[in-house]
């Protein structure tokens, strides 16, 4: 698609699972995506990075030639294209037949540092697919993700506990994707337990489903 028509299409705000769906179906569509986030700064590149995290998520043999794209996009300062990049790269992990991947690890797990809790959060994520795609690296993603409540996360410049309650619940979410193949199981089920405490309610609930479901109670 000329990349003027997209922008106008652009403009009248179109659904991106749609624009996932068409660009599955036409490769230029793809490329006319991703041509907008590289050439605009503007919320235009919104709808793309989105239609483009949705293709890699059923196609992601599609998106996977513009693995430095999403590179990019995870080191972006914009966190909207940012997140996108993030969970998008998790996705490309599964067809990463060049072995891209690999050595950006270190990078996407001090990604769970991030001061912004939602950046950290799809960090958490996207290390829950890791998890069962590099299952070697499985003992350190989950070590990390056990470190969670050690960090320090903002929300409008200042030290938030909320924000740190809120990311142990994105914790037990990625743990529960992974627990069965987890080699460090009591560890996270003592993560879990000590979750019951926890002062936002949806995340003690969260915490003892976790518990149940895994028999631990």
């Amino acid at each position: 698609m000329e990349l003027q028509s997209l922008l106008a299409r652009l403009k009248e705000k179109p659904d991106p699972a749609l624009l996932a769906r068409e660009a599955g179906e036409d490769p230029d569509l793809l490329e006319g995506l991703i041509q907008v986030v590289r050439t605009q700064r503007s919320p235009v590149r919104y709808p793309c990075t989105k239609a483009v995290r949705l293709l890699s998520e059923a196609h992601p043999e599609l998106v996977y030639p513009y693995f430095s794209d999403m590179v990019f996009w995870m080191r972006n300062d914009n966190s909207f294209v940012k997140w996108d990049g993030i969970l998008t790269l998790a996705n490309l992990a599964g067809v990463d037949w060049e072995g891209r991947f690999p050595p950006l690890f270190p990078q996407y797990l001090d990604l769970l540092r991030d001061p912004q809790m939602i950046t950290a959060a799809n960090a958490a994520a996207g290390l829950a697919r890791l998890a069962v795609i590099y299952p070697h690296r499985e003992p350190e993603i989950t070590r990390r993700l056990l470190e969670v409540p050690g960090v320090q996360y903002l929300r409008k410049g200042q030290p938030s506990p909320e924000c740190g309650r809120i990311m142990a619940g994105h914790v037990l979410d990625a743990f529960d994707r992974y627990f069965d193949r987890s080699h460090s199981q009591g560890a996270i089920l003592e993560f879990a337990r000590t979750q019951l405490s926890c002062p936002r309610k949806g995340v003690a609930k969260k915490a003892a489903a976790f518990l149940k479901r895994h028999a631990a109670l």
